[in-house]
């Protein structure tokens, strides 16, 4: 017969009876505490999902714990990151615990992860930040932090990179191999950071003047300043080296956004791609790889970084103390914007 009563909502103690559990066994499982049995775990995972049990969010905080893990990111417009952070999800969302992202793109790193902090994270993967080396590792003993994006070997949290100079060289081993000498490279602050290796934008820079030296090539290097990673920044940039009366044959964009730029500034000028002008990119975004654009550029595997960045965080919250720094070597995916000098 039915009934307008509600159904009544499942409590600890009833999946602790289906489960053949204690309720302190129970406990341990929604907090996910170190010493419960794959066996434990399975059983009380089964009956919460028979019975529907969904705990709130305050017993599954006890002792501190509020099963959330923060991401720091500085660039909401950079078509590259959300691929990591879809790895990231891939290995945290099924751990029963959610993800909190903030951007540093219009307020600084410093006061992003304090309010991170505010917050009780359990743990941060922090992309590409510009703060000092000193408050990152402040960040690190409040909660646990993964860093990307920047070479560190702090031993106060863990670090994943891509290699950075060997994507350079490889960009330039190329564009030299194919005949081209006036090779220019855009990318942000160019000067101002030469001496902060651990900014990738500086080691891709040092890469490719290296590179060029090696190549026979030192005397036309250049990098340009693209104040930004940006499409706005990559036109403005291009615009300017592609006006001058001796212009590049080829160009090396730090990013594939600021290669966008630099396709449009070479579109608005009448340069032929590739034909009158070599252009590669960096980081082989779905955009890049896409229709008339096909864009020649260094995939820097987003998915395993993010999937790694994730684990080590994992492992880091788990109790681990030894610092771990995993690079990651990219690999240049050649399509139709480069070919021999047209000269």
């Amino acid at each position: 017969m039915a009934t307008d009563q509600p159904t009544r909502r499942a409590t600890i103690h009833d999946v602790a009876r289906l489960a053949q559990a204690s309720t302190a066994a129970v406990s341990r499982v929604l907090r996910d505490a170190y010493g419960v049995s794959d066996d434990m775990a399975a059983r009380v995972k089964a009956a919460m999902k028979e019975l529907d049990y969904r705990p709130h969010a305050s017993a599954r905080g006890m002792r501190g714990k509020t099963y959330t893990i923060g991401i720091v990111h500085p660039d909401l417009r950079n078509t590259f990151f959300p691929d990591i952070f879809a790895a990231v999800a891939e290995v945290i969302l099924p751990t029963s615990r959610q993800m909190l992202m903030a951007t540093s793109e219009w307020t600084s790193a410093e006061d992003v992860l304090a309010a991170m902090h505010d917050r009780r994270i359990e743990g941060m993967i922090v992309v590409s930040p510009h703060i000092s080396e000193n408050k990152l590792v402040e960040a690190a003993r409040v909660a646990p932090l993964v860093l990307t994006h920047r070479h560190s070997y702090s031993t106060a949290y863990d670090t994943i990179v891509s290699d950075d100079d060997s994507g350079a060289e490889m960009v330039v081993r190329h564009l030299a191999e194919l005949g081209h000498r006036r090779i220019v490279h855009l990318g942000p602050m160019a000067g101002r950071q030469s001496k902060q290796l651990s900014f990738v934008s500086a080691r891709r820079a040092n890469a490719y003047r290296r590179a060029m030296e090696a190549a026979g090539l030192g005397k036309y290097a250049e990098v340009a300043d693209s104040p930004h990673y940006s499409v706005e920044d990559g036109f403005r940039a291009g615009h300017a080296v592609l006006t001058r009366s001796q212009r590049p044959t080829a160009i090396f964009a730090g990013t594939d956004n600021v290669a966008f730029g630099v396709i449009q500034a070479a579109f608005e000028l009448g340069i032929e791609l590739p034909r009158q002008l070599s252009l590669v990119g960096y980081d082989n975004t779905g955009t890049g790889s896409l229709g008339p654009l096909s864009l020649t550029s260094v995939d820097q595997n987003p998915h395993e970084i993010g999937t790694l960045a994730a684990r080590m965080l994992l492992s880091r919250m788990d109790g681990r103390q030894e610092a771990e720094r995993i690079s990651i070597p990219p690999r240049l995916v050649v399509r139709r914007t480069t070919a021999e000098p047209f000269e």
